[in-house]
């Protein structure tokens, strides 16, 4: 049917009507003609199939014997295989497609004798071999001895515009140059095409676009831009390309198909291996060629941490391989449970360390003198005593404190996942009216106040700010153009403990106060799911990646038990 017929016979002019009532059609009629004129074989049934169709269009009607005869090789065949015995009639299983639908358009030219009625069947057989479920391949096998067999039973010879058509489907398929040669059926010839087709059985259906064609694809529906924008922050957006490119370049523009846990496996042994900066050291995008510079140096760079790998790194990849299992795209998806073998607590330790108290007191001398609205004032004394990152505390609102919960005043912080302040997991984020980053699932966590915060005026600094009406709490902050609020107010923090407290290290940074925060709870006995809770790490076990993100009331409590010994104040009010 040409695409008028089609449209004519719809009988409306609704679009959705004519969307619904075509589809059935379409699948039908895409599926028959994608198995015979794709390039590539798309069930192992196919190559079967053409062999026996080949068959029928060199020898006429195909003789009865010689039908026989290839039934009969090749259930020698598979019997050769050590697969069961395949019995005469398989029962019947649902299809992608139910034949009942199909049948009126193979059967509309109404066929005339068995070679006729044998071709519909052999592609209704098509139809049915493409099923997913419910249909075994020693099943697949036996309806192909039984359709085999039948048209061998059948002493009609085919009409010649039948073998002419037979001969048409298998040069479009790119089987031509097997007309111009006698088909081999041996027993040996039948056992390979049987082994080959075991082998890729299933894998036909499977999507074949290009690695490279399926990013674009992912980026567009899942970071969509309107006008140069997007939903998302521009700097998580190129965040995630970016990543994709890396594997891309990493794996080769395979067919998402053909990309294995062993593709991905390699990929994140070389990311445990993968030199921090690599791009900026080494001048080079290739991984490969920075571990192998890497491990040339007298001195080599320090490797990416656990936590990067498998958010930053693995994140998006496995993001992109569930949207393809999602859209039936892919049989499974292949980065699933695949994980950093770093140990994460060594890698942490390695990547920041917490300031020593005499350091801490150094910058507090200078901070303390800060005017005390300023974010300068504020943010080193509450990255220590909550141990919040600073993006989170940079875009505080002065209704983020909450006064009544678990009957103690705490910050209901919006709630970032990794320690770089940057996204990791931005594609499930709510729609806030305020516009802030929300970088996880778990959306916001509690936060209990110190009672040396509130000594040191930090409510009465809120309340004095919020003035009747929300507003940003610390007004000289603002978001760039990457949406983060922290880049600048974390410069002038870093700046302070390079230039004026000449510490070099540069495992020393703003982060550090966190990490001093994580070690005071360890000091006063906090356990670690109380900790994790507090400064918004992930927590393992039945309740999901995050758990319960509030704090219990017995866990609120805790937060006067942590203490911050050996600690000059200076100037802030904290006695």
């Amino acid at each position: 049917m040409g695409h008028t017929d089609v449209r004519g016979s719809l009988r409306t002019a609704r679009r959705e009507v004519a969307k619904r009532r075509v589809g059935p059609l379409l699948v039908a009629l895409e599926q028959v003609y994608e198995l015979l004129r794709s390039e590539a074989p798309l069930e192992p049934a196919k190559r079967l199939m053409a062999d026996f169709a080949q068959d029928f269009a060199l020898r006429g009607a195909g003789s009865t014997d010689g039908l026989q005869i290839a039934a009969m090789q090749l259930r020698k065949a598979i019997n050769a295989l050590g697969s069961p015995a395949l019995p005469r009639n398989p029962e019947s299983a649902q299809t992608l497609i139910h034949i009942d639908e199909l049948a009126p358009l193979l059967a509309r030219e109404q066929p005339r004798g068995d070679a006729n009625v044998w071709a519909a069947d052999l592609l209704r057989l098509a139809i049915r071999a493409r099923c997913p479920n419910g249909w075994t391949r020693p099943g697949r096998g036996a309806a192909l001895i039984e359709l085999c067999e039948k048209i061998a039973d059948s002493s009609e010879v085919a009409p010649p515009d039948i073998r002419e058509i037979i001969r048409e489907e298998l040069a479009r398929a790119g089987w031509g140059d097997r007309l111009q040669q006698t088909p081999q059926l041996d027993a040996e010839h039948l056992k390979d095409i049987v082994i080959s087709a075991i082998t890729s059985a299933g894998r036909d259906r499977w999507s074949t676009e290009p690695l490279s064609e399926v990013i674009k694809q992912f980026m567009e529906h899942k970071y969509p831009l309107k006008d140069g924008k997007g939903r998302v922050g521009s700097k998580h957006r190129q965040d995630v390309d970016a990543r994709l490119a890396a594997f891309l370049l990493f794996t080769g523009d395979l067919a998402v198909r053909d990309i294995t846990r062993n593709h991905v496996k390699d990929y994140c042994s070389a990311l445990d291996s993968l030199p921090d900066r690599f791009e900026i050291r080494f001048q080079t995008k290739n991984m490969r060629a920075a571990i192998e510079k890497n491990g040339q140096r007298k001195n080599p760079y320090s490797t990416i941490g656990p936590v990067t790998v498998d958010l930053k790194w693995l994140g998006p990849v496995n993001r992109m391989f569930d949207w393809l299992f999602s859209e039936q795209r892919i049989e499974n998806n292949p980065v699933q449970g695949i994980r950093s073998i770093q140990d994460a607590g060594d890698a942490a330790n390695t990547k920041r360390l917490p300031f020593k108290p005499d350091q801490i007191s150094k910058l507090f001398a200078i901070t303390s003198a800060e005017p005390p609205k300023t974010a300068l004032y504020w943010l080193p004394l509450l990255m220590l005593m909550t141990g919040a990152r600073p993006n989170e505390l940079a875009q505080l609102r002065t209704d983020d404190l909450d006064t009544t919960f678990n009957g103690l005043p705490h910050l209901n912080l919006l709630c970032l996942i990794d320690d770089e302040d940057e996204a990791a997991n931005a594609d499930d984020r709510p729609n806030l009216d305020d516009h802030r980053r929300v970088k996880t699932s778990a959306a916001r966590r509690m936060i209990p106040i110190h009672p040396m915060l509130i000594k040191a005026g930090f409510l009465q600094f809120v309340k004095a700010r919020h003035d009747k009406s929300p507003k940003q709490l610390f007004r000289e902050l603002h978001a760039d153009q990457h949406g983060s609020w922290s880049g600048a107010i974390t410069k002038r923090i870093n700046r302070i403990i390079r230039i004026r407290l000449e510490i070099t290290n540069p495992k020393y940074s703003a982060y550090s106060f966190r990490h001093g925060f994580i070690d005071a709870c360890k000091n006063a006995g906090i356990v670690e799911e109380t900790r994790m809770k507090f400064v918004g790490h992930q927590i393992e076990g039945v309740h999901g990646l995050y758990g319960n993100p509030h704090v219990l009331q017995r866990e609120s409590e805790l937060i006067s038990a942590i203490k911050f010994d050996g600690i000059d104040f200076a100037k802030y009010p904290v006695w």
